[in-house]
């Protein structure tokens, strides 16, 4: 069973490695063309491929315990205590194998593909320059209270939106609890001032390190500065630009 165990662990965690660079990517594609450049976004930053394979491990070695913590316990139950044969408890192995991972990749596929897009889109918006964003929840009657009065607030783009009491720093943020991110379908827009303008080469495609491209964007002058100003609760004494829908 162990190496069945460890097999199972480096299986899901090569998968989800190359989903998440391919859903990174997603979200620093989309974040750029929220910014109005077009040029593509190809993951290349050594520092962020390591952190996203962390992550993936760390979530593949959680899913391979839950599950074979649960065939371990369905072994004894079957074998053991109900004294059925081998292949009544393969059955039953292969059933609770086939539900759980069903129910473990859904509820994976919808919060941690969603949490890396979503991630992706303000590290490339926070390395760009970009001074402010917005939450923006999905209004159809089935989001959640906390979600319905988080909509439309605006933040600086190092600062976290409150959610229910809670810091997050963009939607499915994985700081914020289970309550607040599984199944999440909010949505991150950029708030820039009126009078900045965003070139391909002042949005960062993943080509190198974020924090890197950002030291190099302040020491450029020709790049558009990180706009400040006050507080931006205050809407009414910032003149905001929204990006406008395609």
């Amino acid at each position: 069973m162990a190496d069945d165990e460890d097999a199972f662990r480096l299986a899901i965690g090569e998968s989800l490695d190359d989903a998440y660079v391919d859903m990174f990517e997603v979200g620093g594609t989309a974040a750029r063309r929220a910014l109005g450049v077009r040029g593509a976004f190809r993951l290349e930053s050594p520092a962020v491929a390591e952190a996203l394979a962390q992550r993936a491990n760390l979530l593949a070695g959680n899913v391979a315990d839950d599950v074979f913590e649960r065939l371990k316990t369905v072994l004894a139950e079957e074998f053991y205590f109900a004294g059925k044969g081998p292949f009544e408890v393969a059955r039953a192995l292969r059933g609770e194998f086939d539900w759980l991972t069903k129910a473990r990749s859904e509820l994976i596929a919808r919060t941690e593909t969603g949490a890396i897009v979503s991630e992706a889109s303000w590290i490339t918006y926070s390395a760009s320059g970009v001074p402010f964003k917005r939450w923006l929840a999905t209004l159809d009657g089935k989001e959640r209270e906390d979600h319905f009065d988080a909509h439309g607030q605006i933040r600086a783009i190092d600062e976290p939106y409150d959610v229910g009491g809670e810091k997050l720093m963009h939607p499915l943020d994985p700081a914020g609890s289970a309550a607040q991110v599984c199944n999440c379908r909010c949505d991150e827009i950029p708030v820039v001032t009126a009078d900045q303008a965003f070139s391909d080469a002042d949005v960062w495609d993943g080509s190198n390190n974020p924090d890197q491209f950002a030291r190099e964007r302040l020491a450029d002058p020709d790049r558009p500065p990180r706009q400040t100003g006050p507080d931006p609760s205050a809407t009414d004494d910032l003149d905001f630009a929204f990006p406008e829908d395609e």
